[in-house]
């Protein structure tokens, strides 16, 4: 008997089935899930008080383009920053400082 001469037992078929039947449930719970929490959270936000504020503040792409520049150089600022690379992370930082202690 080689494997293309397989065939599956009725148990085998069954337990197949139920598979398939349990991911899609799964699924689908999911996907619910998901959409209702997002749902939620959407509400809760656009309805806080304040949130025209924000939006007007923070969601103009106008005000974006201009504070690019800058955000992007604090960015840059902290990328090349000697105290952000892994290996000086276990360096004594103090040292390095005019620290006095009484």
């Amino acid at each position: 008997m080689t494997l293309l001469d397989h065939v599956p037992s009725e148990a085998q078929l069954r337990r197949s089935a139920y598979r398939r039947r349990q991911t899609v449930y799964s699924v689908l719970v999911a996907a619910f899930s998901t959409a209702a929490l997002g749902t939620l959270l959407v509400i809760a936000v656009t309805g806080a008080p304040g949130w025209e504020r924000v939006r007007r503040s923070f969601l103009d792409p106008e005000i974006a383009r201009d504070a690019l520049p800058t955000v992007l150089s604090g960015l840059w600022l902290n990328w090349i920053s000697e105290e952000s690379w892994p290996f000086r992370a276990g360096r004594n930082r103090v040292r390095d400082r005019d620290v006095s202690v009484p």
